[in-house]
């Protein structure tokens, strides 16, 4: 004690300057630094000189603001007259309504008769699953188009009868999917988390399919088509010619927030009651020649048969021509080349009609006794699709669901893949007070995109092959087959020199070669693509190949009676760096 007081004594001075110093510095900061009075003004602290600026620049100037706006406020007024006309069409069985899933009566009204208030609450939508992709199918064929429709306008004046549109050589392909019933169910009521609910209240359709492909850029080392990576190269298809202009009427509202005007959405829910078909599984061309259309193959739904289930087009689209009656069933499609693997006919049974430069037209050959094949009935629905109006109950569906989309800007010879995005109606659309108002409003769900289907390859509208190369200094002869009305077209013999392009194809001739040209043995020429691809026609392959044999078998003369019938055709000789027999090489 006796030292601290001893330090204290020596060192006085300094201490109380400290304090001194302290006092000072508390003094400046209270009456210098810091406004000597503030105003809390909202949630600002302002001096008195500032006070009244402060309110004239803020509420003062937006409540000046407000009166002098003459803009009639926006009441909202409830929509009395579909509520009393939902309860008049709808009446009650056992209790219940059977309310469609249009409906634009709110879910307090229907509660409030049936079960009370409601207690559900729905904090998510569903998350669907993904389509399973089928194998698409392709082909080409003669489709006959529908008639324009009628005026439907009663007291116009009648019309004059329109003929149909002519039928039009078609490449097409079709990709197939389904919907796995049992997952898309569990996704339906997975937001529920176990609430029970009127069903009535919580139903859903398929609203929309958006097909999308991916076409090849190249080919592998086995020959298998490759694809970008990703994204890239996605297109959307549009919908068949036939249907544009039925779906331009009354598209699919796009949902933006909750300030949507609803009225689209309940036009589109009441014209899909009278579509469904057209969304699901539209209905194709009437095909009169060429390849027959089917639908795409699902397993797991069984084989459809056109025969007893046709779809129809919707009602207000224009009715395809019907079939003959008396029309024999369609054969399976023959076996051969890959260009028949893909879906059309095979050379040797197709008609031809013959040209031969420099001397008169052949008369047409038919090669098959039956003709083309008949018109057919257009695409049956499968099994466990969406019932009438595209309409599922989340509750019960257990069957899968088929969808299909038709492709008809596929190029000649190109490969594609396809897969789909499919649009389901939100179950809780237009029911108040189930969900936040932004998810009520919003009218679709889309599925997240397929896996890709399997590749398919378009068949070529132009086959051609090596019928003679005399000299390395003179043209070489080519046979070129096109498919013209529903038939095969050829032309024999048509002269081509380097930088000449093939008939109906993109490729060019760029050199006629002898491997060995003392012995005149092994003759081919190079081909190029618009892409660059090169490509060699060996001239013995193309001589041997069966489809070429089969169209030159036409114009054989017919033996004499009692001459011995010709010898079997020489088998196809596999040349290396070819592509498949019949299809020029990739």
């Amino acid at each position: 004690m006796e030292k601290v007081l001893e330090i204290l004594e020596k060192n006085v001075q300094w201490l109380v300057l400290a304090l001194g110093a302290a006092f000072l510095g508390w003094v400046a900061y209270t009456f210098v630094v810091k406004p000597p009075a503030t105003v809390i003004l909202g949630r600002q602290p302002v001096i008195p000189a500032d006070v009244d600026t402060t309110i004239h620049n803020g509420p003062a100037a937006t409540l000046d603001r407000d009166i002098k706006d003459k803009k009639t406020p926006d009441f909202p007024t409830p929509d009395l007259v579909s509520s009393w006309r939902t309860h008049m069409e709808t009446p009650f069985v056992g209790g219940q309504t059977d309310v469609a899933f249009n409906t634009q009566t709110s879910s307090k009204e229907i509660n409030d008769t049936l079960q009370g208030p409601i207690k559900v609450h729905v904090a998510s939508l569903p998350v669907l699953p993904k389509a399973i992709s089928l194998t698409p199918i392709t082909g080409l064929s003669v489709a006959q188009a529908p008639p324009p429709p009628p005026n439907a306008d009663p007291n116009a004046a009648p019309a004059q009868p329109v003929a149909a549109p002519d039928p039009k050589d078609l490449l097409w392909a079709t990709a197939g999917f389904t919907i796995p019933g049992k997952l898309l169910g569990q996704a339906m009521l997975a937001p529920l988390k176990g609430q029970a609910l009127d069903p009535a209240l919580y139903s859903s359709a398929l609203l929309q399919v958006v097909l999308q492909r991916q076409k090849s850029i190249g080919v592998d080392a086995n020959g298998n088509p490759i694809f970008p990576e990703g994204n890239k190269g996605v297109e959307q298809i549009p919908p068949l010619t036939i249907y544009k202009a039925i779906l331009a009427q009354t598209p699919l509202p796009v949902d933006k927030d909750e300030k949507d005007d609803l009225a689209p959405k309940y036009n589109y829910l009441t014209w899909l009651q009278t579509h469904g078909e057209l969304i699901a599984t539209p209905a194709f061309y009437t095909v009169t020649a060429g390849t027959v259309w089917a639908p795409p193959q699902n397993p797991t739904l069984g084989q459809p048969t056109p025969a007893t289930q046709p779809a129809t087009a919707p009602a207000d689209a224009p009715a395809a021509p019907a079939a003959p009656a008396a029309a024999p069933a369609p054969a399976a499609a023959p076996a051969g080349p890959k260009a028949s693997a893909a879906g059309v006919s095979s050379l040797a049974n197709a008609s031809y009609s013959v040209i031969d430069p420099g001397q008169p037209a052949a008369p047409v050959f038919q090669g098959n006794p039956q003709g083309p094949p008949p018109a057919v009935a257009n695409a049956p629905q499968g099994n466990g699709a969406p019932a009438a109006g595209g309409a599922v109950n989340p509750f019960a569906i257990q069957d899968d669901i088929q969808i299909w989309a038709h492709d008809e800007t596929v190029k000649p010879g190109q490969s594609y893949r396809y897969r789909v995005i499919y649009k389901m109606k939100n179950p809780i659309f237009g029911v108040e007070k189930m969900a936040d108002d932004k998810l009520v409003s919003q009218l679709s769900i889309a599925s997240p995109p397929s896996d890709w289907s399997p590749a398919i390859t378009v068949a070529e509208t132009t086959k051609f092959w090596l019928a003679q190369i005399k000299r390395l200094d003179q043209p070489a002869a080519m046979d070129v087959a096109q498919w013209e009305h529903g038939a095969w077209t050829l032309k024999k013999n048509v002269p081509l020199s380097p930088g000449d392009a093939v008939p109906g194809t993109d490729l060019t001739l760029v050199d006629v070669r002898m491997a060995d040209p003392k012995l005149q043995r092994e003759k081919y020429v190079l081909l190029v693509s618009d892409t660059g691809d090169l490509k060699r026609h060996d001239l013995t392959g193309d001589v041997n190949d069966p489809d070429h044999q089969a169209i030159l078998a036409q114009l054989a003369p017919a033996p004499a009676p009692g001459a011995a019938p010709p010898g079997p055709a020489p088998r196809n000789r596999p040349i290396p760096g070819r592509g498949p027999v019949g299809l020029p090489p990739r």
